[in-house]
């Protein structure tokens, strides 16, 4: 495990268009920091999560497969762009967003505590074709994410409300927009 206050990785520095970061350890936490900045081109954490304990998550993947993260403790995913692939962010608490990319393809978010828009000022939260995303204690709960997306599977478990703003044509699709919470929305 890596551990620092600030973490960046990069995975295609010389601009070929090749190089991956993977996790080679299984279950194992992979780092450690407070602010993880992570490059490459051809996935990270694609096939196996990158198991982290972060605060601060910069993500760019600009060529092929997936990026996945799966993260213990509150994350803000400030920026996380990925040009060829899903994007996966798994966290064991909650789950604030910036930007999350994935033109064409899925973004897939689960929180076990609230999906919260990380800002007030109604700026896109995620751009992608799919979105899934699956919360305990709310999804955009008193300010609303923003998308911009073609399909929406959305799922809240125990408190708060599920609150998205999609900008264009949205097919609700999977298993649709549940909230099963007791006082939700």
């Amino acid at each position: 495990m890596l551990f620092r206050s600030d973490v960046t990785l990069t995975a295609d520095s010389d601009s070929t268009g090749a190089g991956a970061i993977v996790d080679n350890n299984a279950g194992t936490k992979n780092i450690k920091s407070i602010n993880l900045i992570l490059s490459a081109a051809t996935g990270i954490g694609s096939g196996n999560a990158l198991e982290t304990e972060v605060s601060t998550l910069n993500a760019l993947n600009t060529a092929s497969n997936d990026v996945a993260i799966d993260n213990t403790g509150n994350l803000f995913a400030q920026s996380v762009i990925n040009n060829g692939g899903d994007v996966y962010i798994t966290t064991h608490s909650d789950l604030t967003l910036g930007y999350i990319e994935a033109i064409g393809s899925l973004v897939n978010l689960a929180s076990n505590g609230a999906i919260i828009d990380g800002d007030t000022a109604g700026r896109l939260d995620v751009k992608s074709k799919d979105l899934v995303m699956s919360a305990v204690t709310g999804i955009g709960s008193g300010n609303a994410l923003e998308t911009q997306v073609s399909y929406l599977d959305a799922v809240n478990t125990t408190s708060g409300n599920i609150e998205i703003d999609n900008t264009g044509a949205l097919i609700i699709s999977g298993n649709g927009v549940t909230n099963t919470a007791a006082t939700g929305q």
